[in-house]
Order: structure tokens, then sequence, then C-alpha cells
């Protein structure tokens, strides 16, 4: 027995002197493959260890003066002497990566942006683990020390809703939310420190329209992701190509009310918020922005929600107006099947296509006349083909109520025009401007896809921000009603009413629209209601 305990003492001795011996010669913690040119096998180190990670606990508990003769000190990161300052209504938050410039112009341009609109500008800091690793020390740049700027390091809340949060998220992580949503639906919204841009919504259980949020904000510094270790190359080279110079704009209104918006930067630093750009030698100028609205459906649309945004909008210089979902269809959906639906559909007036028509005109010609858009551009939508599915299926003849309208556009079926245009057309004179996409269609902006309503995926399954992402790269669509955000995919929530019948139970629908500018920035934009 002596013996048995003698053998597994001068294992035990072996691996820990082994790992010393490879952090010297790599400056590098190791990983089980480095074990086996000194015959330590990984059964080895799970039997007296466990994890590798067990063990580089183990050697940090019990070794730490050895490895830090080759690890200045793994674990640096900002001193917590600056917190977040009170009495603040806004504040700009963005991430600053460990052994990283700063980007001089993007920090000159968030200083003036601050003083100009009495903001206070937040640092989170971030490093990559495999950095922390294999160098030494996280380093970040001199420049943060400016005593303007407010260093957070600690869970630190904004107000009882929204907070930003400590959790140390690497800077290299290919989706920087993932399993954090757990967090947001309990305790609130909460922004994590990263170089991507990332949003999502989470359902507060059944309280429809007071969902939560976590996001992530873009960095202020320049992209760094260099590795000596071969496994890293691949995330450091998706890193540097996912690295967003951008930030996140908190309007705070009081101790329950936030609001909030993205922000990206061009190469020089300036960046654009509602319609005015800001530079870094602190001028401002005016310029061009693209509009794309939240799903209309206007049979259900909130009134109170598209007057939000008209205002919000009207200052706006707006080349382009995108609209998706604009026909409801509610009339002669195909998913109205149950027999007290049909009955709720007839008995509160809602049963005749034509006067849904003349409606969703007269919806969209609202906008129009109240934003004053160059375009109208109707984005072909799902929703809208369910009119081109009700006649293509011959349903108006057994449908008395809207058997004779339906016979003046059918023969648009076979005349390759769109039929929700020859719809308006049969009652109304549509205006010029007014632009009506085919699903075929691709209309970019700055290399943004802006013509994908975002329902149809790859080969006829259903889209995802994944799919959507490889599909298009680039894009800002519709369809889900919950807005989002996966590093260049924008997604806007919904114009109609929270509920709208088949949307039963927790539901993380939002009123989101997005402001595209003419150089591809983009800001989510959102309607909080009452």
């Amino acid at each position: 027995m002596e013996e048995e305990n003698n053998v597994e003492d001068n294992t035990r001795d072996l691996i820990i002197s082994t790992y010393r011996d490879i952090v010297k010669e790599k400056k590098s913690l190791p990983v089980f493959n480095d074990f086996l040119s000194y015959d330590v096998s990984r059964v080895k180190i799970r039997y007296h260890f466990g994890t590798i990670d067990a063990l580089h606990e183990y050697m940090m508990e019990n070794h730490r003066d050895y490895i830090n003769e080759f690890f200045s000190d793994v674990n640096s990161v900002f001193s917590p002497e600056r917190s977040v300052s009170s009495g603040h209504k806004r504040y700009v938050i963005t991430t600053a990566v460990a052994d990283s410039k700063a980007h001089v112009g993007f920090l000159e341009t968030l200083k003036f942006y601050c003083q100009k609109n009495k903001a206070q500008l937040v640092i989170m800091p971030c490093e990559s683990v495999t950095n922390s690793f294999e160098n030494k020390k996280a380093v970040f740049d001199p420049v943060f020390s400016d005593p303007d700027i407010m260093v957070v390091t600690e869970d630190t809340p904004v107000n009882d809703n929204f907070s930003l949060c400590s959790i140390q998220v690497s800077a290299k992580q290919i989706k920087s939310i993932t399993g954090l949503s757990r967090l947001g639906n309990r305790e609130g919204s909460y922004v994590f420190a990263s170089p991507k841009q990332f949003l999502e919504y989470i359902p507060s259980g059944n309280n429809r329209g007071k969902n939560y949020a976590i996001m992530t904000p873009g960095a202020c510094t320049l992209p760094s992701y260099y590795t000596e270790t071969f496994v890293s190359k691949r995330l450091s080279y998706i890193a540097h190509a996912d690295h967003t110079i951008g930030a996140i704009i908190v309007d705070v209104e009081n101790d329950k009310r936030f609001d909030f918006r993205q922000i990206q930067a061009d190469e020089n630093g300036s960046f654009i918020d509602m319609g005015i750009q800001y530079n870094p030698d602190s001028t401002t100028d005016s310029v061009l922005s693209n509009i794309i609205l939240g799903d209309i459906h206007a049979t259900y649309v909130d009134q109170n929600a598209v007057d939000y945004f008209i205002d919000k909008f009207k200052n706006l210089q707006i080349n382009n107006l995108f609209l998706h979902d604009i026909f409801d269809a509610y009339s002669i959906s195909h998913h109205v099947k149950d027999i007290g639906e049909r009955s709720l559909r007839v008995s509160t007036g809602l049963n005749s296509l034509e006067d849904e028509v003349a409606l969703t005109f007269d919806t969209v010609k609202y906008i129009d006349s109240n934003l004053k858009p160059n375009h109208v551009r109707i984005v072909k939508s799902n929703h809208d083909e369910f009119l081109d599915r009700y006649l293509a299926e011959g349903r108006y003849v057994d449908d008395p109520q809207n058997h004779q309208f339906s016979l003046k556009i059918a023969p648009s079926l076979f005349e390759e025009k769109d039929i929700l245009e020859t719809a308006f057309q049969s009652i109304y004179q549509i205006p010029s401007n007014w632009i009506f996409h085919s699903r075929e269609d691709s209309f970019k902006i700055a290399d943004v896809e802006c013509a994908a309503h975002g329902d149809l995926g790859m080969n006829g399954a259903k889209c995802s921000l994944n799919s959507l992402e490889k599909i298009y790269g680039s894009c800002v669509t519709g369809h889900t009603h919950s807005a989002a955000i996966q590093r260049n995919v924008f997604r806007v929530g919904t114009l109609s009413k929270l509920f709208m019948r088949y949307n039963r139970g927790p539901s993380s629908w939002t009123q989101t629209c997005c402001i595209l500018y003419e150089n591809g920035q983009r800001q989510l934009i959102n309607y909080i209601g009452e």
C-alpha cells in the first residue's frame, strides 16, 4: 500500500514539474497535448487533478510566483477605482480591449458628443483569454486614464431595469451573448463588454411589451488579435473580421424607463446619431437617412407607435423608406380556420378584402405624407403573399363577400404583376414614388441588403439570423417582430399591436425601426409605449 502511495505521489510531482517546464519553455499555459512528449498521459492528469482547468487553478494557487516570472499578471484588468457617475440622463457605453490601441479619432468624437449632449462616456474593459494565457499581462492604452472617462469593472446599475454587467466575455468569442440570455429575463437588461455588436430580446414572462434585452456595444480600440498559438489563429482571424468600432447610447428617463440605440464609426472615427454626423474635429454635419420601419400589418397597426416614429423621424432627410408586411391579409387569411375566429372576423367587420386593401393603402399614404421620403419601397413579404395564395387557390369562388373584388385583381396572377399593387390600383391612384419590390429584387445601400423580408431561408428552409448572415452578409430585415443584431445582420420589430391573437403567451415582440445611413452605419430605434 505504501509503495502504491509513493508511486501516486511521484506521478503527481511529475505532472507539477512537467507543468513548470512547459510554462518555462512555451511561455504559455499548457494544454493536454503538451504533456504527451513528457510521457504524461491525459488519464494521469485527470486522475490526480480532474480537468486541465483544475490543474491551472492548482498551479496558480501553489506556484504563482514561478508562473508570474513568465506571465507578469495573468489576471490584470482596469483598476476599479472609477465607476459610473450619478446624475446623468445619457450614457455612451463602449468596450476597450486589452493590448489594443485606442481608436483616437473615435475617442475624440465620443468626448465631443458627450460634451455636446451632456452625456457620460463609460468604458467596459475586455480581454482575450488566449492573450492573457500567452502573454504576460493585460495592458490598456493609457489614454483611458482620462478622468472624464468612467470605467466599469463591477456590476453597475444605470437604473432599476438596466445594468452594466462585469461578466468577462472573451474579446474573441464568436457570439458574445451566448449563454447569457437567462440573466436578462430575470433581472433586467444588460450590457456586456465585447468588441462586437449583438442584441437579443428576451420575454419578461407574460408581461407583453416589457421585454428585456442583452447587448454588446462594440469597441473604442483598434482590432489587435495576433497570437502565436496555432489553435487560436482561426479565432483571431474571425475576431478581426467581426470587430466593430462602436458604442451604445443609453437615455435614462427615470428609475424604471430607459431607451438605447447603437452607433458605429467610420475609419476616421466619425459616427452618426439620429441623422447628425459627429466628427473628431468637433464639427457636425446633417446626413441623408434611410428608414426601415417595423412590419406594418395595417389591420392591426398600432397608431401610437406609428405616430411616435413619425415624430422621431420627421426632422431627418429621408431618401428611402422601406416597408415590410404592409398588408395583414386578415380578411382572407388561410390561417383563420377556427369557427370562433371566423365569426369574430365577420362581427368586427374585418372580413372585407376591399376594405382591408383600402385601409392598407391609407396607412402607407399616411406614413408617406408625414415622413416625405424620396422613395417608398414596399418589400415583398409573406403576409402580402397571402393575397396571392388566396387567389391562386381559388378560395374567392366560395367567398361571396369578396368574390366580386377578387375577380378584378385575379387576372394579375397570369400577367406577372404585383397582386397587391394591382389591388391598390383598382381603388386608388398610386403615388409615383412608391416602388413594389419582388422576391427576386436586391436593393443595397452601402452593401447593406434592404430588399429581403427575412422569412425565406436557404433551399426553402425557415430563416434565422445565422442563415441571413450566410445569405446576405450585411442586411436589414423584418418578419419575426423581434428586433435583433448579430454582427452585420440587423432586424427590425413590428409596428403592429403587440397582441395579435395568434402570438399567445410569452413574446419577445418589439416595436422597433432602423435608420440606415448612406455610409452603412445603422441604429435600431425603439418605441417603449406607456
